[in-house]
């Protein structure tokens, strides 16, 4: 059940990520968090992008601590499914990063 958990984990993680900046993107949009400034950026943007990186750096702290090198298929196939979450954060989370805050 352990190397099940470990093959998952990567687009699992890719799912909550993207529940989480959807859901802070209507928040933020409805509660008019893209008036405030924060540090030159909207507060809105601050968050999402915020929500972004951390997002991308569990990936990568992910596809990093499984050992692709290993005799057991899970383990590879754990490792190469945490390298498409991550890359899956990066690409749905890339409109936060170069698009207004709110349409």
């Amino acid at each position: 059940m352990k190397a099940i958990g470990r093959m998952v984990a990567g687009l699992v993680l890719w799912a909550v990520a993207f529940t989480v900046l959807y859901s802070l993107h209507g928040v933020g949009c409805e509660r008019g968090w893209a008036e405030t400034q924060l540090l030159g950026l909207s507060l809105h943007r601050a968050v999402l992008l915020a929500v972004w990186i951390l997002g991308m750096a569990a990936g990568l702290a992910l596809a990093l601590a499984v050992d692709w090198r290993r005799e057991r298929m899970t383990e590879r196939v754990g490792y190469w499914i945490a390298w498409a979450g991550t890359v899956s954060i990066f690409a749905s989370g890339l409109p936060v990063a170069v698009l207004p805050d709110c349409l």
